[in-house]
């Protein structure tokens, strides 16, 4: 039996509840190929609702798609297929299809202020500027209007036009505070802080209770550097909710900012009390146990974040600092080169996966024989490139014929140096790594920029210095 021959109620939202999205949209597409759309318009309506809540735009789509063929002036219809296209990134099909939604019904307040919002989402904001501008027109009188059209500018970036609305809003003296947050908000997200602070402490005077609020008049504070104020501000903000993760995190980098370190320890544990995976909080308590120098400590911390994948580059450059502040050179070095693989996210990428490498080999000969011609012409652009793929193919000693090669040709020394640690480190080999990009350092200051440019993050590391450059430069 087919499914346009069962028997639900009118609405289908009974049978909607018997059964698991996924199966209502498997029905939905057996519906689109027997036909029997209008048949089953209740469903499939119901169907296209849980959808588009679920944020099942790809799902949702093909079903919108034949109802408008069908029900061609259908606003609704139109607007929900905009909804689904712009979340799919199809912003041609988006824009058509708001465009049809308000030609079919341009007195709808609700579609209006819908269509408006999408249009600035698309960057079409004469159309929106059109959709709001009718929406004023249907009831200027209506102060609610002008906020709800500030809110949406907002949202969408244009703030100074928001403000224009909420500022209108603000002066009917109705709905004042939720107004004033609004209003603040604008002025927060442009970096205007003199203005958002006065904001905000015009909507905590009566709205003291508050915690948002005063998460967002302390973040004020802190990005001006008045540390003890944002503490304060902080503090009540997790008074109010002692389950405010985002509040207790910022209390304790305030503290790890006038370095009390024990207090931003406290914030910490307890913003891992309330998400103990919370990565960016191991982190920061791993930092502080490294800055006073209980390195051990620091140690176990940052091996848990580099576990939970986050951060994890820094994690490896900051671990191994710590074994080299504790004697164990060997770990050091590791860590080093962990650091120098993610500089090289291209060799990475094929390091540790096989599948991915596996599929490039029957190309990888014609990209090293490319790379060979470049250097032939500009070596000084493409010797690099051509040393990764050498690298991802694994023909290390091929690497280093070539550099030897061509760094010979051309008196390019840093180069040279530089290029052969990052062969030795993919080798495996850290102890060669690290003695030829000590030669690169000590060859000269300006190989120094030679291996940042090569190595970005790891060469501007606390780390790259301890190990290279304070005993021969001092710095």
């Amino acid at each position: 039996m087919g499914f346009s021959d069962t028997n639900y109620p009118d609405t289908g939202s009974e049978y909607l509840e018997r059964r698991d999205l996924l199966s209502c949209i498997l029905s939905s597409r057996e519906i689109l190929r027997e036909g029997t759309i209008l048949l089953n318009k209740p469903f499939l309506d119901e169907v296209i609702a849980r959808c588009i809540e679920a944020s099942r735009f790809k799902e949702a789509l093909p079903i919108i798609s034949q109802l408008v063929k069908l029900l061609p002036h259908d606003a609704d219809l139109w607007l929900k297929r905009a909804e689904c296209a712009l979340a799919l990134g199809k912003q041609s099909t988006a824009l058509t299809a708001i465009r049809m939604a308000v030609s079919l019904d341009p007195g709808n307040w609700a579609l209006l202020l819908q269509s408006g919002s999408m249009g600035l989402q698309l960057n079409q904001v004469n159309f929106a500027r059109d959709c709001f501008e009718r929406l004023l027109n249907i009831d200027s009188a209506d102060f609610t209007l002008y906020q709800t059209i500030g809110i949406a500018y907002r949202e969408n970036a244009h703030y100074d036009t928001a403000l224009t609305y909420l500022l209108k809003a603000l002066s009917y003296g109705v709905n004042k505070n939720d107004i004033l947050f609004q209003i603040a908000l604008c002025y927060d997200q442009q970096d205007d802080l003199y203005n958002a602070l006065k904001y905000y402490d015009q909507y905590l005077f009566d709205a003291s209770n508050c915690a948002v609020g005063w998460y967002n008049r302390a973040n004020i504070l802190e990005r001006n550097g008045r540390l003890d104020e944002a503490l304060e501000s902080y503090q009540f903000a997790v008074s109010l909710d002692e389950a405010f993760v985002e509040a207790h995190f910022n209390l304790g980098n305030c503290y790890t900012d006038k370095a009390e370190y024990d207090e931003a320890l406290k914030s910490f544990a307890k913003v891992l009390s309330l998400e103990p995976n919370n990565a960016a909080a191991v982190y920061n308590t791993a930092a502080i146990r490294e800055q006073t120098k209980k390195y051990n400590e620091a140690i176990t911390g940052y091996t848990a974040c580099i576990e939970l994948s986050s951060n994890v580059q820094n994690c490896f450059l900051s671990r191994g600092n710590c074994y080299l502040q504790s004697g164990n050179f060997e770990k050091a070095l590791d860590d080093f080169r962990s650091s120098i693989m993610l500089d090289l996210p291209q060799i990475t990428r094929y390091k540790y996966d096989t599948e991915k490498l596996q599929k490039l080999m029957p190309n990888l000969e014609k990209k090293i024989k490319a790379f060979e011609k470049k250097c032939d012409r500009n070596v000084s652009k493409s010797l690099e490139g051509l040393v990764t793929w050498y690298i991802i193919a694994r023909k290390y000693n091929d690497a280093i014929i070539a550099i030897r090669k061509y760094t010979g040709l051309f008196n390019m020394s840093g180069e040279k140096f530089t290029l052969l640690a990052l062969v030795y480190f993919c080798m495996g080999n850290s102890i060669l790594g690290y003695a030829t990009l000590s030669q690169a350092v000590h060859s000269g200051k300006k190989n120094i920029e030679i291996i940042k440019s090569i190595f970005p993050a790891t060469g501007e590391s606390k780390f790259f210095r301890q190990l290279f450059l304070i005993k021969r430069f001092g710095y």
